[in-house]
């Protein structure tokens, strides 16, 4: 369809802004990295230290200090979904308690 000179569309289409691209910003956190310094990097760290020895919540929680409770349940649900440790549960403290062991991933 062909615009005319002087149509009211084309007046419309000429009052329109054009988008410009935003550029890239930059995230100094990158998803699914573990951050030097964090509770994840403690705890992975302190596994790592202890490969093939597992450990419950209360005494991770123990070594990672200083965390607050919250920051060791989402540092042990990362470091699970990415592979670097295994969760089973702890026989002795009931079925919704976990054992934590390191896997052998980097």
């Amino acid at each position: 369809m062909k615009m005319r000179a002087h149509s009211p569309m084309r007046w419309i289409v000429q009052q329109i802004p054009a988008v410009k691209p935003t550029p890239a910003t930059f995230n100094p956190r990158p998803a699914a990295q573990i951050v030097a310094g964090s509770t994840t990097h403690r705890v992975f760290l302190f596994l790592q230290k202890h490969a093939g020895v597992s450990f419950r919540y209360s005494e991770l929680l123990k070594h990672a200090d200083p965390c607050t409770p919250s920051a060791l349940v989402w540092a042990c649900a990362f470091l699970r979904e990415h592979g670097y440790i295994n969760a089973y549960p702890d026989a002795f403290s009931g079925r919704t308690k976990f054992r934590y062991v390191y896997t052998g991933k980097q």
